[in-house]
């Protein structure tokens, strides 16, 4: 009834097919299309019917009457092409070639706005974020100082009982005033971020070293790992700055887990370099804070500053690289994270 493929270069390839017109809308809802191959014999309305399931797919009819009125009826439903019954797997294979072109088009045209609108953005807020940053950072380091002199007092005291009760306030505002002094550089971090440190780099030897990291808190969890590592992913990258981006969605992803659930990752390479991707079996994000995750200081979290995932696209993006992510309530979420390969000279 319908076949569904994806154009993301991490995904390609990826197909899926159904048998009737419901499970086709199902299967849209659950896994967005990029092209959608339909048979006439589903009718029209099925068209319409994807177009507003996933708008930004395109949609190939197949087998219809070969007469202009037939073949202004599907594109009026919405379909990228309609081929007639003659067509020959050449035609439906250019089709869809078509489509896919034009579909990664429109997503490097929307990456490339949000690029440049992210860059205006943070080019407005980077002198404030400095001078911002020097004006606080004399103050906390100050009170720092003063924290460590008053601890000293503290444990001088004959009092054991108020010797203790004073220790746990001085250790409160002690973490208080270094988690301000980490909110400090991460702010920094998105507007001002250092410059790479690039190196050949093996992704899967990257994943592997956060992963040992991580193993405490995944074994924590109860959180089983799947893994997909192949050595067949180089790039030209700052190890540090990689690695902060895996941790980054590694903890989300176990944070997104309440219950015991699956963390999965894997590494590839395409023809215009290489990707990571890291999964979970979470509660998922909402469509409307899907759309503003990269914001920063957007978070759905208590306590959380809301700069981790600017900070991973900002780290992307100076590698010349971009961040996609799939979710929805209810199914989890996937994060890819795509980047250029070696340099060949």
């Amino acid at each position: 009834m319908l076949a569904a493929l994806r154009a993301e270069p991490a995904l390609a390839g990826a197909l899926t097919s159904v048998s009737t017109g419901d499970e086709a809308v199902l299967a849209a809802q659950a896994e967005p299309y990029d092209v959608a191959v339909v048979p006439a014999g589903g009718g029209l309305a099925l068209v319409a019917r994807l177009r507003e399931v996933c708008p930004r797919g395109a949609i190939v009819v197949l087998g219809g009457d070969a007469t202009a009125s037939w073949t202004v009826a599907a594109l009026r439903a919405g379909a990228f092409v309609a081929l007639p019954s003659s067509a020959c797997a050449e035609d439906l294979a250019s089709a869809v070639g078509l489509a896919l072109a034009r579909v990664a088009l429109e997503r490097d045209g929307e990456r490339a706005a949000r690029r440049r609108a992210d860059a205006e953005a943070l080019a407005g807020v980077g002198s404030l974020a400095r001078g911002l940053a020097h004006e606080i950072r004399n103050p906390l380091n100050a009170a720092v100082l003063q924290l460590q002199l008053l601890g000293r007092g503290v444990d001088r005291l004959d009092d054991a009982a108020a010797r203790e009760k004073l220790r746990e306030r001085v250790a409160i505002v002690t973490h208080e005033t270094r988690r301000l002094e980490r909110l400090i550089q991460q702010f920094l971090e998105v507007a001002r971020p250092r410059a790479l440190r690039p190196e050949a780099l093996d992704l899967a030897s990257v994943v592997r070293g956060v992963l040992e990291v991580q193993a405490e808190a995944i074994a924590r969890r109860s959180v089983r790992v799947e893994a997909a590592l192949p050595d067949a992913a180089s790039i030209d990258g700052d190890r540090e700055r990689i690695a902060h981006v895996v941790t980054s969605l590694v903890a989300n992803a176990l944070e997104a887990m309440t219950e015991p659930g699956v963390l999965t990752l894997r590494v590839g390479a395409h023809a215009s370099g290489a990707f990571v991707e890291v999964g979970d079996t979470g509660c998922g994000i909402a469509p409307d804070a899907l759309a503003r995750v990269f914001d920063p200081f957007f978070t759905t979290k208590e306590a959380a500053a809301g700069l981790g995932l600017a900070i991973v696209r900002t780290i992307v993006q100076q590698h010349g690289g971009c961040v996609a992510i799939d979710s929805a309530p209810g199914r989890g979420t996937r994060v890819t994270v795509e980047l250029p390969g070696r340099a060949v000279g």
